[in-house]
């Protein structure tokens, strides 16, 4: 998952900004209900996806409420518009342009790794307070994402880059994010080639993730759903796209739209299409449908004026350290809390993480985030000092 965005943007986009926040809280509290919900065996294994109450809560876009894997496309749509455009916004040659690049990798790796640290420390922690306790009614996927809380297992999950153990399963997308973020020269290119036209840029995109999809590899369509936000940075430049002009019964269609494509894949189970259409169509849609809700709110400011409200907004700038920290902690609070009675285990989890996200914020995230942006200033400096004499 992205950390939020930079709030340099031009006094225009301020809503904008606070609108995205709020669509990134939105996705991260989805995957907490997720997480909650799993860990309840009647829930995590519902029966027939046609029952009744089942074909609502997953046949129609209701199931986005508590849909984890949905809610990562939208972060990786999210991080790629985020992240490329500031550099589509400025200069692509000269000193300037070469030491913003060279101060993007230091301050980016501070910037996911240090809350990264802090969310392990915190998940080895909660693993060890709730070792040798007993649990009662455990659903299939919570007794599979019990963690060993091992230091060894836990030094490793630190690298990241060499895959994440169940401690703070989450952290593996933060280990995808890594590795966009190493790419994003290339998205930058591919956002900024305005000779080839978009529709076969975002068509190529699109056939990597339908590919993705019959092969059953979730990081390429992540990574190309990332190219596809950074295409809408490059369309969100366009002062004269088609899409600015959209009226409000438009916007209100495509978002609709949208919802049904992000939701398409449970739908797509019953239709007979032969396993790689149906599984290519499974990553398709839902990656196409979360870049149309962000396109929604990127460009349509009545969307953008209805996110920007405080609740939305307090949980949009506490999604990060909410979606590093409250994986471990719903685990560990099972083991205190029966998760057989749902509701009482789902407010106390609820609330639990919320709080848990507003420490880490103060004690883990902000410092981290000053730091890693003292680090970029002070490299970008050198940088700059170095390409100038050059």
């Amino acid at each position: 998952m992205t950390d939020p965005p930079e709030r340099s943007m031009a006094p225009a986009d301020s809503s904008r900004v606070v609108a995205l926040d709020a669509l990134r809280g939105i996705a991260a509290m989805s995957v907490v209900l997720a997480h909650v919900t799993a860990t309840n065996q009647i829930v995590f294994h519902p029966g027939s996806v046609t029952g009744w109450p089942n074909w609502l809560t997953r046949l129609t876009p209701l199931q986005l409420l508590w849909d984890g894997p949905i809610a990562v496309v939208i972060f990786f749509v999210l991080s790629g518009y985020v992240l490329t455009l500031p550099f589509l916004r400025r200069a692509h040659r000269g000193p300037e342009a070469v030491a913003r690049w060279v101060s993007f990798y230091p301050k980016r790796l501070v910037r996911l790794y240090l809350p990264a640290w802090g969310a392990l420390a915190l998940a080895l922690a909660l693993a060890l307070l709730s070792r040798g306790r007993a649990i009662d009614g455990v659903s299939n996927w919570l007794y599979h994402e019990l963690p060993s809380g091992s230091i060894g297992r836990t030094a490793k999950d630190a690298l990241l880059v060499v895959g994440v153990s169940n401690l703070d399963a989450p952290l593996w997308t933060l280990a995808l994010e890594l590795i966009a973020s190493m790419l994003l020269p290339l998205f930058v290119l591919l956002a900024a080639a305005a000779r080839v036209p978009l529709w076969l840029r975002a068509g190529v995109l699109m056939v990597v993730i339908t590919a993705a999809g019959i092969v059953a590899n979730r990081s390429i369509a992540l990574l190309a759903t990332f190219g596809l936000g950074a295409l809408l940075a490059a369309t969100s430049l366009e002062e004269s796209s088609p899409i600015r002009s959209l009226r409000p019964r438009t916007w209100i269609l495509l978002i609709l739209a949208s919802l049904l494509m992000m939701n398409a894949a449970a739908p797509l189970g019953l239709i007979h299409l032969g396993h790689h259409v149906g599984s290519g169509l499974a990553k398709l849609l839902p990656a196409v449908g979360s870049v149309g809700v962000v396109a929604a709110v990127v460009f349509w400011p009545g969307l953008a004026k209805a996110l920007s409200i405080k609740p939305l907004e307090w949980l949009g700038t506490r999604s990060f350290s909410l979606y590093l920290t409250h994986f471990p902690l719903v685990i560990a609070l099972a083991f205190f809390v029966p998760p057989r009675n749902l509701l009482l285990y789902s407010v106390v989890a609820v609330g639990c993480s919320l709080l848990l996200a507003e420490i880490f914020a103060r004690i883990i995230e902000q410092p981290s985030h000053r730091l890693s942006k003292a680090v970029g200033r002070n490299v970008y400096r050198r940088a700059l000092s170095w390409a100038e004499q050059r």
